[in-house]
């Protein structure tokens, strides 16, 4: 009789269910992020925004905030990278 991996999702289903925002990139001149619940930074090299439970982070060059309205933000510069990071593990993070 073989046994069958024990194997569970469950206490991470709700990072992977949905970020709950669009991010869209065109090209290396500009980034949308949709359900942006507001803008950290924004400089000329790094813009951050809270999006559903994530937060974007765009580095580049030139940035600027150039469209924030309905919940949504455009980023345009020259964009070099786009990450996304969990809030709540960056929370944990910052307490230990």
């Amino acid at each position: 009789m073989s046994k069958k991996p024990v194997f569970s999702f469950f206490g991470r289903v709700s990072e992977l269910v949905s970020l709950g925002s669009y991010v869209g990139i065109n090209g290396n001149s500009s980034v949308v992020i949709e359900d942006c619940k507001g803008v950290l930074e924004c400089n000329g090299s790094v813009a951050r925004a809270i999006a559903g439970r994530f937060e974007v982070t765009v580095r580049g060059r030139e940035l600027e905030l150039a469209d924030y309205k309905n919940r949504s933000v455009e980023v345009r510069g020259v964009i070099e990278s786009v990450a996304i990071a969990s809030r709540r593990h960056r929370e944990r993070s910052a307490q230990q």
